[in-house]
């Protein structure tokens, strides 16, 4: 039997269990119920419910790593920067915290911290999936597209299934070709795009950039022959008529070419003024090219009238003025 200083003690202590597991219990509904906003990009309202389990429980790592992703997706780059430092201070070495603290590094355009921070991860746990993407995405934010490629290639054979590093890949695919294309290592750019077209046929970026790589070394009939590709799977029309009338003209076929400047301009109308001045100014050189100057010159005039004078517009006007040979007033 307990006597009543015993029993109050026995009370007492019940009261702080059912509390703690009370707590606990609330603890776990708020991370719950914060994955849920995360989720559905809620950050605010994510940050908010975070921060308030880290104010009843200061060490709670989970709710420290969540609250930092979330300011962070939210907006808040820098403030989640400096949260993630204070906790890396607070759990050294602690591979979670490290991983996110790297990441926040890439939100601030940290990027060689954000590698030096991966490296160190990665010589913990090379087979790090996480690590190695980002990884992958510090180089090629540093221009480093052999390193980047190496390590978005690891990550894709760690978990294939996920889709973000096909992603990355594509992008840094799409840059280590461009470096190719600049050094006039075509054979290497076509195969880096290939690459990317054996899993995406029909991407419209990697089809774009291939159609450039052709123009570079002078294959024009190939170069046409993906534009058309653009336009006839409605990859985008506009861009496959405006490099069909391009490749039409260096292929000298320039009545093919006038038809398909007046598709896109036709199609431009339902765009922006970008898109219809380039088509205008497309149309326009076609003209200068055949010494249809008298269509070609009212043309721009028009269209100077109609979106001002732009800089485009300009030098369009004087690319017709030097075709038709009047040299003084097209360099005035």
């Amino acid at each position: 039997m307990l006597n009543n200083k015993g029993m109050r003690y026995y009370i007492i202590s019940i009261f702080l269990l059912v509390s703690f597991f009370s707590c606990t219990l609330m603890a776990q509904d708020n991370l719950e119920q914060g994955f849920r906003m995360m989720d559905n990009q809620e950050y605010d309202k994510a940050a908010k419910l975070f921060g308030n389990i880290i104010d009843n429980d200061p060490d709670h790592k989970t709710a420290n790593i969540c609250y930092g992703r979330a300011i962070g997706l939210g907006g808040n780059q820098s403030i989640a920067l400096q949260h993630f430092q204070k906790i890396d201070a607070q759990w050294q070495n602690d591979y979670e915290v490290q991983l996110n603290l790297a990441e926040a590094y890439m939100w601030n355009k940290e990027f060689s911290d954000a590698k030096t921070t991966y490296t160190e991860l990665l010589l913990e746990q090379a087979n790090n999936y996480t690590a190695n993407l980002g990884m992958a995405n510090a180089c090629m934010s540093l221009e480093f597209y052999e390193k980047a490629a190496h390590y978005v290639n690891n990550a894709i054979e760690l978990d294939p299934e996920k889709n973000d590093a096909h992603v990355s890949r594509k992008y840094i695919y799409l840059a280590l070709a461009e470096a190719k294309r600049n050094e006039q290592d075509f054979r290497q750019a076509h195969h880096l795009l290939d690459d990317i077209l054996a899993n995406r046929p029909l991407d419209r970026d990697v089809l774009l950039n291939k159609a450039i790589v052709y123009l570079t070394e002078q294959n024009n009939k190939s170069a046409y022959e993906i534009y058309e590709t653009l336009k006839d799977h409605d990859i985008d029309a506009f861009e496959g008529l405006m490099g069909m009338c391009y490749t039409s003209m260096l292929l000298h076929k320039n009545s093919f070419a006038l038809s398909y400047a007046d598709e896109a301009m036709a199609l431009s109308q339902s765009m922006d003024e970008e898109a219809q001045i380039r088509a205008i100014i497309q149309k326009a050189n076609i003209l200068g090219i055949k010494k249809a100057k008298r269509e070609a010159g009212p043309l721009i005039d028009d269209a100077i009238a109609k979106y001002g004078s732009t800089r485009e517009l300009r030098l369009a006007q004087a690319r017709l003025t030097v075709w038709a040979k009047d040299l003084k007033n097209g360099y005035r």
